[in-house]
């Protein structure tokens, strides 16, 4: 398998609001396909989405908002079920952590993941991501996030503050 991560495009779209819609924590929000489909759209062209390919077939994306408290916040990271556990998720967060410390001249990177979905706490853990805090009742009531954090250094140690 040779994944290749690249930007979004409009033919994508099908593919990555399928993936949402039918994964978990989505499915616990009620997510539907056109709020997804509205998501993408937003966003194309702006370098917030970027897709994983395999042969010509999208397996996985990661969509980002962009220099929120000195970091790249990671809104979505989805990886389609058939394909997980094959280090794509993996690629696709150390592609937005280098872009985030090359390109954006950003030290940290964060997300919210669900209380409830353990394979995700496991996943960011296993990459160095620490939990730093709990928001309760997030999107609804009994449906808690974890904030999870990942710094490279300070915001004055990266030069672009100065």
């Amino acid at each position: 398998m040779v994944i290749t991560i690249r930007e979004l495009e409009e033919k994508d779209i099908p593919s990555c609001v399928e993936m949402t819609i039918t994964s978990f924590p989505w499915t616990a929000y009620g997510l539907t396909a056109g709020q997804a489909t509205k998501f993408f759209l937003e966003r194309l062209s702006k370098q917030l989405v970027f897709v994983a390919e395999n042969e010509g077939e999208v397996v996985g994306f990661i969509a980002l908002k962009k220099n929120v408290l000195f970091a790249n916040y990671i809104r979505r990271l989805v990886v389609s079920e058939k394909h997980r556990s094959l280090g794509i998720g993996s690629k696709l967060l150390t592609f937005v952590e280098e872009l985030t410390l090359k390109e954006d001249h950003l030290p940290n990177v964060f997300l919210l993941t669900s209380t409830q979905n353990l394979r995700a706490i496991t996943f960011y853990l296993r990459n160095n991501y620490q939990i730093i805090g709990k928001i309760k009742d997030f999107v609804d009531t009994g449906l808690d996030e974890y904030i999870l954090w990942k710094s490279f250094g300070t915001i004055n140690g990266l030069g672009k503050y100065h």
